[in-house]
Order: C-alpha cells, then sequence, then structure tokens
C-alpha cells in the first residue's frame, strides 16, 4: 500500500502533463490514476473526512445514467451499445480524480502547476510559430499545417501539440484561463506572477492565430465574467482594453477582420454546414424527445436524416453544439441532466470565490481560473461540441476536479 501511496502523486502529474500533449497519455495515467485511487480507497478511507461522492459527482452519475439508458433503450439495434455506454466513462474519470486529488492535496498541486504553466507557455510559443512558417515538427510533412483561406491568400492556422486547430484552440481556452487567473491573483512582488503573466500572453497569441472563432467568443466571455469578481475597475478596464486590443487587430490585419467577421456570414461554408447539422439534430431530438437516439449515434445516422429533410450534405460528425449534443444523444433527460450539474459547478464557483479572500492566493487562482474554463468551455460549445472532444473534455475534467476538492476542503 506504502508504494500504490507514492506513486499516485507522480501518475497524477504525468497524466496533467499527457492533458497538454499527448491523448494516449491521458488514457494511460489518467486511468492508472484512477485504479490506484480505488486500490488506496479500499485500503484505507481515513483521509476523507466527509461522505466519498460530492453533489457534483451525484450529478454526473445522474448524467451517466441517462446515457446508459439510452443506450439500452433508445439506441437502434444495429447500434455498439457498449460503445455508448463507453462515452460516458468521463464520469468515472472525474470522480477518480476528485479523490486521487483530495488524497493528493491541492497545496501540493501547486508546485507542479508552475511547471505546467511554463509548459503552456512553450506549447504557446510553438502554436506561434506554427502560424508563421507552416511547420509542425511532430507530425512532419506528412500532414502540414492546416490552412484558413481568405480570397486568393491564406494563412497557417497553429494548432499545437494537437491535430486539428479547433482542438487545439478549444483546449487552449481552458488553458489561458487557468494562467491568466494565476496571474491576477498572485501578489506584484511574486515573480511568478510576471511568468504566467508573459505565458497568458502567449497563449491568447497561440489562441488569436488558431483561427478558432469558437475558442475566441468563448475566452472573450469568460474574461468578461472573471474580470467581475476582480472589481468594477479592473473589469472596465479589461473590457476597455479588450476592445481597443480587437480594434487594433481589426484595422491591421485583414485576415482576422475576415475571420471575424465570417461568424455571422451566412454564406461562410463552414457556417451553412453547421446549420444543416443543427437541422438535422433537432430532427432526431423532435423524434425521441425523451432519451434521444442514443449518446454519440446522431453521428451515425445523421445521414438518414438529412435524406428526410432534403438536405445534400457530406459534411456530418458530432452536433458541433453541446446542447444539441445531449438533446439529439440523450433526450430532455440528458439535457437537463447536463445543465443541472453544469448549473452546480458554476454556483460552486461562485460562492468560493465570495468566501476565499484575496490573501489565499492559489485557491482563489484555482476557483477563479475553473469558473473562466467553465465560461469558455460552455460559451465555445455553442458553435462546437467541445465537450466530447476528448483532448478538451480530460483537461475539463481535471479542473473540476480541482474545483470540487476546493470546495470540499472549504465545506471541512
Amino acid at each position: 500500500m506504502s508504494f500504490v501511496n507514492r506513486a499516485l502523486p507522480y501518475t497524477l502529474a504525468l497524466y496533467a502533463v499527457a492533458v497538454l500533449t499527448t491523448m494516449a497519455g491521458m488514457e494511460i495515467f489518467g486511468w492508472l490514476s484512477f485504479a490506484l485511487t480505488l486500490v488506496i480507497l479500499i485500503g484505507d478511507r481515513s483521509w476523507i473526512k466527509r461522505p466519498i461522492l460530492e453533489k457534483s459527482d451525484w450529478a454526473f452519475i445522474g448524467l451517466m445514467v441517462i446515457i446508459i439508458l439510452s443506450a439500452l433503450i433508445a439506441a437502434p439495434a444495429t447500434s455498439d451499445k457498449v460503445f455508448i455506454i463507453g462515452n460516458a466513462r468521463f464520469v468515472l474519470l472525474f470522480i477518480g480524480l476528485r479523490l486521487a486529488l483530495e488524497f493528493v492535496g491541492l497545496k501540493r498541486v501547486e508546485p507542479f502547476f508552475r511547471f505546467l504553466v511554463v509548459l503552456i507557455g512553450l506549447i504557446s510559443a510553438y502554436t506561434i510559430f506554427q502560424h508563421f512558417t507552416g511547420i509542425d515538427f511532430i507530425r512532419g510533412h506528412r500532414e502540414p499545417v492546416s490552412k484558413v483561406f481568405f480570397g486568393d491568400s491564406f494563412a497557417y492556422r497553429g494548432r499545437g501539440m494537437w491535430g486539428h486547430p479547433v482542438t487545439f484552440g478549444h483546449s487552449m481556452a481552458l488553458s489561458f484561463c487557468m494562467v491568466a487567473a494565476y496571474a491576477v491573483a498572485l501578489p506584484m512582488k511574486s515573480r511568478w506572477k510576471w511568468i504566467a503573466t508573459a505565458v497568458a500572453i502567449l497563449s491568447a497569441l497561440s489562441l488569436l492565430w488558431s483561427y478558432t472563432r469558437g475558442a475566441w467568443i468563448g475566452v472573450a466571455a469568460a474574461v468578461a465574467v472573471m474580470t467581475m469578481y476582480l472589481g468594477r475597475r479592473i473589469a472596465i478596464l479589461a473590457a476597455s482594453s479588450g476592445t481597443a486590443a480587437l480594434i487594433l487587430a481589426v484595422s491591421l490585419s485583414s485576415n482576422f477582420r475576415a475571420r471575424l467577421l465570417s461568424v455571422v456570414s451566412l454564406t461562410d461554408t463552414s457556417n451553412t454546414q453547421r446549420l444543416d447539422v443543427w437541422k438535422a439534430n433537432i430532427a432526431m431530438f423532435l423524434d425521441h424527445p425523451i432519451l434521444g437516439v442514443g449518446y454519440g449515434v446522431n453521428e451515425e445516422i445523421i445521414g438518414d436524416y438529412y435524406a428526410k429533410l432534403g438536405i445534400e450534405q457530406e459534411f456530418g460528425g458530432h452536433a458541433h453544439n453541446n446542447y444539441l449534443q445531449f438533446l439529439a444523444g440523450t433526450g430532455l433527460l440528458g439535457f437537463f441532466a447536463f445543465l443541472s450539474a453544469t448549473a452546480l459547478l458554476l454556483w460552486m464557483s461562485h460562492r468560493l470565490l465570495r468566501e476565499i479572500p484575496r490573501s489565499e492566493f492559489w485557491p482563489r487562482a484555482l476557483v477563479l481560473g475553473a469558473l473562466g474554463a467553465q465560461i469558455a468551455l460552455h460559451f465555445g460549445g455553442l458553435t462546437e461540441c467541445n465537450f466530447k472532444d476528448a483532448e478538451v473534455n480530460h483537461q475539463y475534467m481535471l479542473i473540476l476536479a480541482m474545483l470540487t476538492v476546493a470546495w470540499r476542503s472549504k465545506r471541512q
């Protein structure tokens, strides 16, 4: 047992690094940490001062039960029901991470978080390099960096460590919120405040040059909400600075201006494709309003609904919207379960930020960053199903797990 106790902090650390760098590492070290936590839990529960499951755990468990019911009852007989149920494994991951972090303690996490801040800075710098050169050393010339076209010109879209700029954008949006919160929470005399500030600027530039519009929207909403908890003056300063930066970027960069205006374009291809996907998923929900068609099954049968609606379209996949993904996949039951879990975690963040004094730098930074990450994901999820994107979901579950540990610690 002592070996397991000593090993868990290291597997958690490796998992945190993998969350920013490699999908394979996420699965390996995430579930290894889960297994070690289970062994510790079975052997000794004395380190848990309260009931094992928290309100947020129960909210996600309710969602998992609905996903399982949708697979067993609502999904077509031809669907892989084991795969559908497996889509709910993020719930077990969340609970396992939360218990593991509770065992390790959030105070021991802060020194390693500083290492992650530096790692996020390096990834951001690499992404900026990709934008200017089109070179991806990780994947080589077999898979060049993708482009976004502006008439006859184009720009390279940074994608960091991931294979797609959209995945990178929504993942980095969460990282940006955590780093930015750490920067503003630390005292002026701390050198890490200035390191985190520099990394936050780099990560913001990497987000800009990923040309991921949904991530832009998510981060803008997150910053607006986060600054409200820092005081009226800071909120006004952030709003005016953000507006000035936006005007400057629009004035100096025709590419940025074109990409920003494309958000509301009714002729932009990616927009019209999303509209077709949304129409098909709404039709699925209307046909199966209680339990949906099965979580993730909407991706398999979207072609049938295109034919039913008379839509000539090859673009498919998930719903490109978190809320439609749950409506189509799990019906009203799953949709309201997802909203309930979301509202509960946002409320926990709000309460903690009202209770934690500004002198407690690390807990306040953690909760403020977690609040921003939630806002970024949910606003970004209006145009992309980022909750289902594994690279984003793993990081999101880790952030929510730390938030819940902070909540339980404060309640003790």
